[in-house]
């Protein structure tokens, strides 16, 4: 039996630019206590919100647009960078 943990996450975007349109971190990570997300995106309202994995994030994000058309989670996870400090595996089952 595998055991799913949730980890919580702060979702910046979208349309950030550099290598995708939402940039996933921890909460607390070095860059947000330096306020680089903060200060560079104070524009940005960021989503936080706990998620198993990188599947979860992006599902989470695009629940809405996926409803309405046959594309799964990874037609969208192009368009998420997972920094180092979030450690998420990259599927919740499978």
């Amino acid at each position: 039996m595998t055991t799913t943990t949730n980890t919580p996450v702060v979702v910046y975007g979208p349309n950030i630019g550099h290598g995708g349109e939402f940039h996933v971190h921890a909460p607390g990570c070095a860059d947000i206590v330096r306020g680089r997300m903060r200060d560079q995106y104070a524009a940005e309202r960021p989503m936080a919100f706990d998620a198993a994995s990188q599947q979860d994030v992006v599902e989470a994000v695009y629940a809405d647009i996926m409803a309405e058309g046959d594309a799964d989670w990874t037609a969208y996870a192009s368009e998420f960078s997972f920094f180092p400090c979030c450690k998420l595996r990259e599927r919740t089952t499978g």
